[in-house]
């Protein structure tokens, strides 16, 4: 970005007002887009997942996408338990449940490509490479597979943490990537 200075005089002769104004160039670097509705987080979610593996999400775009992720999952369970504690235990809707667990299932395997991709790109927002976010994700699976649960959730407290870092410009060469 370049500045350009504007010097205009009063007409009561008095001192200059100078405005700046930041004029774009070719080389300026693109920022992640920051998402303040719920629901334009969730559909660049869905629209970026798949295919945009090299640029940046913003802060806002990971957690309220996530966010919009957890609610989606969460409701219908705990629809389900509130039903349950309700006393209603019959045949048909126990069928009734399952078929919602299902459902929530199959959505967790849906979601499961975009949310690897905006947690890469999460962590280009703040100038780490792939790589870093792929060794924590395998690293804290193959640890809850070998059953050392307290070292896996300190691996993904860490990941949490780095999640929270905020968005690197400067000296970031992933953004050059962002649409």
């Amino acid at each position: 970005m370049t500045k350009k200075t504007t010097v205009k005089t009063s007409k009561s002769k008095s001192k200059p007002v100078v405005t700046t104004k930041k004029t774009g160039s070719k080389n300026s670097v693109k920022c992640s887009k920051t998402y303040t509705s719920m629901f334009q987080a969730y559909k660049a979610f869905w629209k970026r997942g798949f295919t945009d593996w090299k640029g940046t999400s913003s802060r806002s775009e990971f957690w309220l996408a996530t966010l919009f992720n957890c609610i989606l999952m969460l409701f219908p369970i705990f629809l389900i338990l509130l039903l349950w504690v309700l006393g209603l235990r019959e045949p048909g809707i126990l069928t009734f449940f399952m078929i919602i667990l299902c459902l929530v299932a199959l959505y967790g395997v849906a979601i499961f490509v975009p949310t690897l991709s905006m947690g890469i790109r999460r962590f280009h927002d703040f100038g780490q490479p792939a790589w870093l976010f792929l060794i924590l994700f395998a690293g804290s699976f193959t640890l809850y597979f070998f059953e050392l649960d307290f070292i896996g959730n300190v691996v993904n407290t860490i990941i949490l943490i780095l999640y929270l870092l905020p968005t690197k410009i400067s000296g970031n060469s992933y953004h050059k990537y962002n649409k």
